[in-house]
């Protein structure tokens, strides 16, 4: 299965989306339920972490994606996304994606890695609660 969608530590504050293989729009959908089936069950935001390490191909747009994804997670519920191993051009789409997913994307970064991801989200939440 081109996608796993996994609580990524034990306060449930992320999620991570594992991607591998040959990935279609419609594992972005699969991902985009089984986030929201992971974040309806807690009381409050959730992080996403995206991993494409082990992404072999994947669609050439994510638009249908994103509007999908921002219409169906609860608004409030998502936190920031990180996006593990992106290629140029889906940073690109992620950019142009913030016009048609302006719920969704708002909050986007990305990282080599997952660690750098997890970092990523600590420096992140570290700064959001001193403000």
């Amino acid at each position: 299965m081109p996608v796993k969608t996994v609580w990524d530590n034990d306060a449930k504050t992320i999620v991570r989306n594992i991607y591998s293989g040959n990935v279609t729009v419609d594992d972005y959908y699969i991902a985009t339920d089984e986030f929201v089936e992971l974040a309806v069950t807690v009381d409050h935001q959730v992080n996403s972490i995206m991993d494409r390490t082990n992404i072999v191909t994947a669609p050439a747009t994510v638009l249908q994606a994103l509007r999908y994804a921002d219409k169906k997670i609860p608004e409030g519920k998502l936190g920031m996304s990180v996006i593990v191993n992106s290629s140029t051009f889906s940073k690109v789409m992620v950019n142009i994606g913030k016009r048609f997913a302006p719920n969704l994307a708002k909050t986007v970064f990305f990282a080599d890695t997952v660690e750098d991801a997890h970092h990523i989200i600590a420096e992140q939440s570290a700064i959001s609660q001193s403000e």
